[in-house]
């Protein structure tokens, strides 16, 4: 018999997650892409993972895309403050003033510190 422990695909996922981020640490944003899609394969209910999907994306210009990265996360973890924050970041770069503010002010609210600069003009 071969006992396999429930949080095998989980730990499998943090793994890929920990090696797609020194991926993008070293600018090898491919490979980063390559882990955390394998993350999420291993994990689909891992919003980390799927976080750090839209943060590559985002960070090779795939603004639109990584939109859903962070929705998925947002959609799995609800006070994912990071998640909204960088959802407001992808947005304010796409023009979505309205929709960067309410993703800023919700990350702030969910305890996310130093969002001051970026919330001063929602309120």
């Amino acid at each position: 018999m071969i006992l396999i422990s429930c949080n095998s695909s989980h730990e499998k996922a943090i793994e890929l997650i920990k090696k797609g981020n020194e991926f993008e640490r070293n600018s090898a944003f491919t490979e980063a892409q390559k882990s955390y899609q394998k993350a999420i394969k291993a994990d689909p209910e891992n919003a980390v993972a799927w976080f750090f999907m839209g943060n590559v994306k985002r960070n090779q210009g795939m603004i639109r895309e990584s939109l859903a990265d962070y929705d998925k996360a947002i959609e799995l973890d609800s006070t994912f403050a990071d998640a909204y924050a960088n959802r407001g970041d992808a947005r304010f770069s796409l023009n979505d003033r309205d929709g960067s503010c309410k993703d800023y002010l919700k990350a702030e609210a969910l305890g996310k510190e130093n969002m001051h600069e970026k919330t001063k003009w929602c309120k």
